[in-house]
């Protein structure tokens, strides 16, 4: 019962005012122990409520036909990848032009909505698309695994990103 009331209290803080915010937390409190309404307050920050309301009407990736079309689509274009026989250069094209296709929607995205996230992983998936065709193409040797450790660290690295999200807020102001 207290993790459904949780999420309950979190959906409603996130989605509403300020004003209703402290009301669903005000009734929170009166249903369940000062624990878990201690847990409610640490969940959200307050301050950022309205900058990323502002902010997520924005957000490219918030909406499921843009975040498949910058994102999705070239994430499974590089997963479909190890189902197919491809020479190294079409691998290497592939693999370089979907990351860039992702570093320039992170790039857009970061300019419109100012996603902290994007900010930092539009470089990374930029520079993992030039890495790519630098070792696809054998002008940067890295062995017989090289694209895949460029991919693997460009996505390791692209990931690393959400970190600062959880920390700074998701939203630059």
């Amino acid at each position: 019962m207290h993790v459904s009331i949780f999420m309950i209290a979190k959906i409603a803080v996130l989605s509403s005012s300020r004003r209703r915010a402290i009301a669903a937390c005000t009734a929170l409190m009166a249903m369940s122990n000062a624990h878990l309404y201690k847990r409610v307050i640490n969940a959200v920050n307050f301050s950022d409520l309205k900058l990323s309301q502002s902010h997520s009407k924005q957000d490219l990736a918030d909406k499921s036909i843009p975040f498949f079309l910058l994102w999705g689509g070239p994430i499974l274009v590089l997963l479909s990848l190890n189902f197919f026989r491809l020479p190294l250069a079409w691998v290497t094209v592939i693999m370089s032009a979907s990351f860039a296709w992702m570093g320039i929607g992170c790039a857009i995205n970061a300019h419109r909505c100012h996603r902290r996230h994007c900010y930092y992983a539009s470089p990374i998936l930029l520079f993992g698309a030039v890495l790519t065709l630098l070792v696809g193409f054998a002008i940067v040797d890295l062995g017989a695994d090289g694209l895949i450790y460029v991919s693997w660290g460009t996505f390791a690295a692209v990931l690393l990103t959400f970190l600062p999200e959880k920390v700074l807020g998701k939203y630059k102001s």
